[in-house]
């Protein structure tokens, strides 16, 4: 399974999430804060869950996130750790040679990462990325239901306080 670019890999894995998820979940995919945004529908337990996609391709040589001046989202979510998104963003990677992914915290990604995160340089994951965590690899056909399960453990219960922690 191929894909192009990680816009195609983005779409493809939003559109298989809710044959994962079930009806209580809505599944957004714009280019935000984001690449897909989890909703949970539950006026008395909401919850909104982050996606992050970063596809890799040899002829790019690299995975990186932000812009090449090191700003954006992605570098500011990692350097501030806002709390709401240490617990409910996560990054799925991978690699389009071998198909293999990772699903990774943002502690899993500074802990990935060639270098010190910082504005003003590319940050990038470090060479390698996929044999240092090789038993953590998964396919990519099982990215949405990677996806799904991590959704389903934070999904509210029934009668449960909204406030999980």
């Amino acid at each position: 399974m191929k894909f192009n670019n990680e816009e195609e890999f983005r779409q493809w894995v939003a559109a298989e999430l809710p044959k994962h998820l079930g009806q209580r979940w809505t599944v957004m995919h714009g280019k935000n804060v984001s690449d897909i945004v989890l909703c949970w529908d539950d006026d008395n337990h909401p919850l909104i869950l982050f996606v992050e996609v970063k596809y890799h391709k040899t002829s790019h040589g690299r995975i990186g996130f932000g812009n090449a001046t090191g700003k954006g989202y992605q570098t500011e979510i990692l350097l501030k750790r806002p709390s709401y998104l240490e617990r409910y963003l996560r990054w799925l990677v991978t690699d389009q040679d071998s198909e293999q992914c990772l699903f990774f915290t943002n502690n899993d990604v500074r802990n990935n990462c060639a270098g010190e995160i910082k504005e003003g340089k590319q940050n990038n994951f470090t060479s390698g990325l996929f044999e240092k965590n090789r038993m953590r690899c998964f396919s990519l056909a099982d990215s949405p239901q990677q996806i799904a399960k991590w959704a389903k453990s934070e999904q509210p219960q029934q009668g449960a306080p909204s406030d999980r922690r």
